[in-house]
């Protein structure tokens, strides 16, 4: 029998009438299969004892029903009497459907279906119910998410399918309700093993049914099996922080004796979740060798985000099949790991850990730490820097090919400060770096300079730096550490912050003022402190205004009402810095997180100009500190502006003038009121006045009804005021016209007008953006002082009048000047076509003078009449040579007619004819060598169908004279030309039409003028000098140019200055002729003569006089006159008057004038 007694029990329970005959104590014998009764006593006959209080134990296997044995022979006899009752030891059988072979990290997996059999003598009860124990040896479990067994089998029915677990999952406990008969069984299916945490050899499910805690009854027919392949990399491997892709060490993979890896599930390898790298996903082709290389794919996949590789089997693996696998990377080194394993993964996807690498990796860092955390302020001078330790990794990692960067994060506002180059340095690494620093990426990345490579745990101190450009607030944030080289990933955050701060500032409002407004009570202004605290008593607060805001503080104000938490800890006696542009606060305790005061009771004055919106500026780093913070409502000076049409110049003497239209505009923000009204002064600087005869003027605009017509004057004159009967809005506008300008009594330098809308005495709110000067009149002291004269009217419809002087170069549209003045001695009508880049001088009335760029003067000063020439004193013109075709001429008459396309060349420089008619296409040409021509006509003059040509292209080349007085003068006719024509024209009493659309280069002086086919007229300035004919047929005559010239000099201490005249005989007849040169000065307050010189010419007896012998006739000589200037004030000017007379005929000369303006010397250095 397979069982023995409890040899722990050695104390009997005896009854029966024996019982006091046999000692209690008991033992045993035979390993336990005999118990030993001590008799004390002999027993008497049929003395009975009856024993209990004892086990059975060790029933190991099933034993036949067989009979206990009485022995009273002592140790080692025989069997006295077998026991009439029988002991059998029965046992259940389980049997597994079949083996099961398991892989360490497996999933959860299906058990093999389990039969359970009672024996023939049935000994599954209720009471103890069935037990299947997986062994201890075998590493796992059942899994005990699952409660419900599927149940088969005749005894099916005794057993509830809701399981339960005991021994930490090691047990399945099936609840049996009823017992089991003989034979009995029920087939076990639907659950699961789990947590295959370890490889382990064949054994066996054990059948309990004995209760709980009890020994195995049976052990399965069948075995369980975990196994796991084997993973090794080559080598540990160690990567840095931030470090570049890096190649794996090759990983040898080999499976177990009972293969597990397979098609189905393929091979994973996986870095740990918390181990910071990944695997390089760009590669996806591995390099595979080995006995099982021809059952894998070397075109690999990844997953969970690049932390697990994928080796897709094609075949089932073989017993002790093995891969090499290499060519890959890691990758993504972000932050130091500990040393760890990689784990090898070949249950499928999301399969638990196989089996872990031999070998380790790791992710090692230097460490970085400032002193202490730093806070700065918006806006503050550069900072020093918290001593700064940064300690190599035990595996150290800090090279001199790679260096070391100590980088403020991007979105950090603030920056090294790249002016300090040389670091301190110490630890026990200061030798194996640099002081010597430089910068990268704008000032936001410190380079030190590694000379020697680190060793492990190696420590360098960073100090004596500083940090700057504090922009705006930045969170707390760390600074970088780099070791990788320029551009490279931080490998270490400082264990220290920075972090930048703002107090704020806050006015109640934003503030609008008006340029010129009288000082004005700012809006309360709300200072508060940041969280982490920065104002302090020993940097005090200031309130800024910008500069380029036009105003200031009001510094005759020094005390302040102030107000909030903080008022205690701020004085209320004020002070101003930056000529009052700076209001200073005196703080006199530091102020403590979220602190604030309210300050008010202060005033801003001196708006001096339009300012734009802009922002008070918060300055708590001290006198001359950076703007830490501005105001969150804006300050702005606004202004109406001024405009007039046009710049303007007038003359000195000048007549009643009329104003070029004044365009007045209100600002966005309104300023112009009817309490205030608008004024218009005349700055104290420009001697002239309003016309206060002129009381109405001419309003329009979108403003204009808000403007009466009806003005009146201030100020002698000096200022119109325009009566504003409603407040204007928003950009609102008024023309002004109507009025004029009068009294022009002394030169002026350039001014503006000014507009005043505060009241009468009120500052200047906006001056005119063009410019008033009172000027010299022009000096054409010769005959032809404008374009046209007129005498009795001027109408041009269409067309233009404008200047140029030929004796600096050709006519220019783009630099055409303004002297193409039109005057009359009645009206000057134009059309609204006409523009006319000049003055209009009207006696009577100018009308559609809107083209007019200078000045319209009406109710001008009578203008003298010229006089009508004496006509030659000589014959007609005798001789003009070989007549063409279609030319006829009468020298008796002195009538010459070109008609029928008829070309007459001349080529004299005097002609006296009696008329001259040119029509159907003729041309008549003079053409005499550049020489001044000219042509006397004593009755008509019609240039109207034909072409008059100046070769010489020069107007004071060709000019045309009136002369004598025949008693009904004829309208002299220039139409029909659109070709240019260049010639000047003197006819006072002849009228004059001009019908062409062609360009006259010249000048006018007629009777009437009438040109209505838009004919343009070109005023040549230099003919502003020409004092009348100059060939009368007589033959003598002269010339000198320039007329007139201008100068600016030093005074001379011994330096003269020279100045050039050139001096042509203008006889006729051949004649050579001597000429006198004589100067003079007017007034002579600072010139003085000094010579007198040319070739020719000889020096008189004093400086002043002179004479030149032996001119030709048409020849030109240079004559040069040098003077000195005295000592006289700045500004002083003197007129030099150079003149040549013929000694032939003293009663032809000519003259020169040069006007000369004392200055300064000027010294200019440049670098």
């Amino acid at each position: 029998l397979t069982m023995t007694w409890n040899t722990g029990l050695t104390a009997a329970t005896l009854t029966g009438s024996a019982a006091g005959k046999v000692a209690p104590t008991v033992s045993y014998e035979d390993g336990g299969k005999t118990l030993v009764l001590s008799v004390t006593t002999n027993f008497a006959g049929n003395d009975q004892l009856v024993v209990s209080g004892l086990q059975y134990m060790g029933f190991t296997a099933p034993s036949a029903a067989d009979y206990l044995q009485l022995v009273v022979s002592g140790a080692g006899g025989g069997t006295n009497a077998s026991d009439s009752r029988t002991i059998q030891v029965v046992a259940p059988t389980i049997a597994s459907a079949a083996n099961q072979v398991f892989v360490v990290g497996q999933a959860a997996t299906a058990i093999s279906a389990i039969t359970v059999t009672d024996a023939a003598t049935p000994s599954i009860t209720a009471a103890r119910d069935i037990r299947i124990r997986i062994p201890a040896a075998v590493s796992m479990s059942w899994n005990t998410a699952l409660t419900t067994a599927t149940l088969t089998g005749t005894g099916a029915t005794k057993v509830a399918t809701t399981v339960s677990y005991e021994d930490g999952g090691k047990t399945l406990v099936l609840n049996v309700t009823a017992n089991f008969a003989g034979n009995d069984q029920i087939i076990v299916s639907g659950l699961q093993y789990s947590n295959f945490t370890a490889a382990s050899g064949a054994d066996y499910l054990q059948l309990m049914v004995s209760g709980a805690g009890g020994g195995a009854n049976a052990s399965d027919s069948r075995t369980l099996q975990i196994v796991a392949p084997t993973m090794a990399s080559a080598a540990d491997q160690v990567f840095l922080v931030g470090q570049a892709p890096t190649a794996i060490s090759a990983i040898t993979i080999t499976d177990a004796a009972t293969p597990s890896i397979t098609a189905t599930k393929d091979i994973r390898i996986r870095i740990p979740a918390t181990f910071n790298m990944t695997w390089n996903t760009a590669l996806t082709t591995a390099s595979i060798t080995g006995s099982g290389n021809g059952k894998v794919s070397r075109t690999v996949s990844y997953e969970d985000g690049g932390k697990t590789l994928v080796i897709d089997v094609t075949s089932n693996f073989g017993a002790g099949d093995r891969i090499v696998v290499s060519g890959l990377q890691y990758m993504a080194f972000t932050a130091a790991s500990a040393p760890d394993y990689l784990q090898l993964v070949v249950s499928g996807a999301g399969g638990g850990t196989t089996v872990r690498d031999s070998r380790t990796i790791q992710v090692v860092a230097p460490t970085m730490a400032s002193a202490g955390d730093q806070v700065f302020v918006v806006g503050q001078a550069p900072a020093a820097i918290s001593p700064i330790t940064i300690t190599d990794a035990p595996a150290p990692t800090i090279t001199a090919a790679k260096d070391l960067r100590i980088r403020i994060p991007a979105s950090f506002n603030m920056s090294w400060n790249t002016a300090l180059t040389t670091a301190t340095l110490t630890g026990s690494a200061a030798g194996k770096v640099a002081p010597t620093v430089s910068y990268e990426d704008g000032g936001k990345t410190l380079v030190l300079n590694v000379t020697a490579d680190f060793g492990g745990n190696d420590q360098l101190v960073v100090s004596g730096l500083q940090y700057k450009s504090f922009t705006a607030p930045s969170a707390a944030d760390y600074l970088q550490l780099v070791i990788s080289g320029s551009g490279g990933s931080a490998v270490s955050l400082d264990s220290r912050t920075i972090q930048v701060v703002q107090p704020t500032i806050a006015s109640a409002a934003n503030q609008l003022f008006v340029v010129g407004q009288a000082a004005t009570a700012m809006s309360p202004i709300t200072v508060t402190d940041a969280a982490t605290p920065s104002i302090t008593a020993a940097n005090g607060l200031r309130i800024r205004i910008p500069a380029t805001s036009n105003m200031t503080w009001n510094s005759g104000l020094t005390t302040a009402t102030i107000m909030g938490s903080a008022a205690g800890k701020v004085s209320p006696t004020v002070s101003y810095e930056d000529g009052g542009t700076t209001l200073v606060l005196n703080v006199t305790s530091n102020f403590a997180g979220n602190d604030q005061v309210v300050i008010s009771g202060l005033q801003y004055t001196s708006f001096t100009a339009p300012s734009a919106a802009d922002y008070l500026q918060l300055v708590v780093g001290g006198a001359g500190g950076g703007t830490n913070a501005s105001d969150s409502r804006t300050i702005q000076v606004v202004a109406p502006t001024i405009s007039s049409s046009r710049n303007n110049i007038y003359e000195v003497g000048e007549g009643p003038t009329a104003i070029s239209p004044i365009t007045i505009t209100d600002a966005a923000s309104p300023t112009i009121t009817a309490a205030k009204g608008i004024r218009t002064r005349i700055p104290a600087t420009l001697n002239m006045v309003w016309d206060t005869g002129r009381t109405t003027d001419t309003v329009t605009g979108s403003a204009a009804a808000k403007v009466a017509t009806t003005v009146s004057y201030e100020d002698g004159g000096k200022t119109l005021v325009l009566n504003v009967t409603t407040n204007f809005a928003a950009n609102d506008q008024i023309v002004v016209s109507g009025l004029r300008f009068v009294s022009f009594a002394a030169l002026s330098p350039p001014d503006r007008l000014q507009l005043v809308i505060s009241g009468a005495g009120a500052g200047t709110a906006a001056r005119d953006d063009k410019t008033i000067v009172i000027a010299t009149p022009t000096a054409f002291s010769g005959v032809f002082k404008w374009g046209v004269f007129g005498d009795v009217g001027i109408s041009m419809g269409g067309g233009l009048s404008d200047s140029y002087d030929s004796r600096v170069g050709p006519y220019n549209p783009a630099t055409a000047g303004s002297n193409g003045d039109l005057a009359s001695n009645t009206d000057v009508t134009l059309s609204s076509a006409t523009v006319v880049k000049g003055d209009v001088s009207a006696v009577g009335n100018a009308y559609n003078t809107q083209g007019v760029t200078g000045n319209v003067i009406t109710d001008a000063a009578r203008i003298l009449q010229d006089a009508v020439l004496t006509c030659p004193t000589v014959a007609y013109s005798q001789d003009l040579g070989r007549l063409p075709h279609g030319v006829t001429y009468d020298p008796s008459t002195g009538a010459l007619v070109i008609n029928g396309g008829g070309k007459l060349t001349l080529t004299g420089i005097f002609y006296y004819f009696s008329s001259i008619t040119l029509t159907g296409g003729g041309t008549l040409t003079f053409d005499n060598g550049g020489r001044h021509a000219d042509i006397w006509v004593s009755t008509d003059l019609k240039l109207s169908g034909g072409s008059i040509v100046n070769t010489s292209g020069l107007p004071q080349g060709l000019e045309i004279w009136a002369c004598g007085n025949p008693p009904a003068p004829s309208e002299w006719d220039l139409s029909g030309a659109s070709s240019n024509v260049y010639l000047s024209l003197y006819a006072p009493n002849h009228d004059l039409k001009v019908n062409g659309s062609g360009d006259i280069f010249g000048a006018f002086i007629v009777r009437t003028f009438s040109a209505q086919g838009g004919a343009r007229v070109h005023f040549d300035e230099a003919l502003g000098f020409v004092s009348g004919p100059i060939y009368y047929g007589n033959p003598y005559g002269v010339s000198v140019s320039p007329h007139t010239a201008t100068a600016s000099q030093l005074p001379s201490n011994g330096t003269n200055y020279p100045i050039v005249f050139t001096l042509l005989n203008t006889g006729s007849g051949n004649t050579t002729d001597n000429f006198d040169l004589l100067t003079k000065r007017r007034p002579g307050t600072a010139l003085s003569a000094v010579s007198i010189t040319g070739s020719g010419v000889t020096q008189g007896a004093n400086p002043d006089s002179a004479r030149l012998v032996n001119l030709a006739d048409g020849a030109s000589a240079a004559v040069t006159v040098t003077y000195a200037v005295g000592n006289v004030p700045v500004g002083t000017t003197d007129t030099l008057v150079f003149t040549a007379r013929s000694v032939g005929g003293p009663t032809n000369s000519d003259s020169g004038v040069v006007t000369v303006t004392v200055v300064r010397p000027r010294l200019t250095i440049g670098r």
